[in-house]
Formats: structure tokens, sequence, C-alpha cells
């Protein structure tokens, strides 16, 4: 029963939407972005990538900004907006996580502390093609040269590239690629470890 709590609660957890806690009042601030709308934990049928692989050495960069609240201050100078929130831990109920938003102009990181005061990025969400980073190498490339450089993505639809990163045993993150008229304008990058 224990265990089907847990998945009940990372089932909800993946559903959770970063915009309900971030201030919807000012438009011109970039938030994450809505869940996929289905499910691709375990999904057979999609095309995963692995270790080594160059979806997965993409998805690697969210750590490009820094790996701590104070790097990434250091780096990026104070944010436009920092919001701050606790959420139960999934793996145990007894603890809240806490997790902390910092936005810039065309760039939302999202920090993670644990119960044991372990604190790393959990996600990013970057959409500024000028901003120094290695993710100038992918950002405002059309879909067709991204393609060439990544690969077949697992899941694609009219305005998104998903490639599916398997970690393991541990699970599989979406690296999520936004597109419009053919050129990349966002990419959605997930933390392997909760």
């Amino acid at each position: 029963m224990k265990t089907a709590k847990y998945y009940i609660f990372f089932l909800v957890s993946c559903l959770f939407n970063a915009n309900a806690y971030s201030d919807a009042s000012d438009t011109n601030i970039l938030t994450f972005p809505e869940a996929l709308g289905h499910s691709t934990w375990q999904e057979p049928k999609y095309k995963h990538y692995h270790e080594g692989s160059k979806p997965y050495q993409l998805n690697d960069l969210y750590e490009s900004f820094g790996d701590s609240e104070t790097d990434i201050i250091n780096a990026l100078g104070k944010p436009i907006k920092r919001v701050e929130r606790e959420i139960p831990n999934r793996h145990d109920s007894e603890y809240n996580v806490k997790l902390i938003q910092l936005f810039y102009d065309g760039l939302v990181i999202e920090l993670l502390t644990n119960h044991h005061d372990v604190s790393f990025v959990n996600r990013i969400f970057i959409s500024d093609c000028n901003m120094p980073s290695d993710f100038q190498l992918y950002l405002c490339l059309t879909v067709d040269v991204l393609k060439d450089k990544l690969g077949q993505p697992s899941i694609e639809t009219d305005s998104e590239l998903t490639y599916l990163i398997s970690v393991g045993d541990i699970g599989t993150v979406p690296l999520r690629i936004f597109f419009s008229d053919g050129v990349v304008t966002g990419i959605y990058a997930n933390s392997f470890i909760d």
C-alpha cells in the first residue's frame, strides 16, 4: 500500500504545474511549460536515449549556471524574481522539500533542497538565444539542424520535440525542446535525481 501511495504521489508530482506558484500576473516572466499531458514513464514504445548520447549531454547542461543558488546569482546576478515553496517529499511524506525558482529574462531555474539540506538544480527552462551558455549551441537552430545534432526525438508534435533520457534503473526524464516556425524557441531540462 505504501508503494502504491508513492506511485500516486509520483504521478501527481509529474503533473504538477510550476505555474501554480509563479506569479501569473507578470506575463513577461518565463515560466516552466505545462506537463506533457500524457505519461512517458516506463513507456516502452518510445525511443529512449542513454548516458553518453547527444540528448543526454544536452540535458546535462541543466547546471550550466551553477549548482546552488549562490553560484547562480554569482554567475547571473540578482534574479528578476525569486519564489520559494515547500511541498511534500515524494519519497518520504514525513518530510517536505523546498523548491526555489529564480527568474531571469528568458530563463527560469528551479532548485530543490531535501530534508537533509542537500540542494541541487532540479530543472531549467531557457528561451534566450543570446544568454551566454552552452545552450546557445542549440537555441534558435532550425528543427532540422537540431535533429541532425541530436537524432530523432522520442516524441514529436507540431511545436515540441521530446527526448526521453533513461537513467539506469532510476527511470526516465524528458528533455523538451520547443519550436515555432521551424526554429527552436526553448529548452526544458531536468535533473536526473530528486
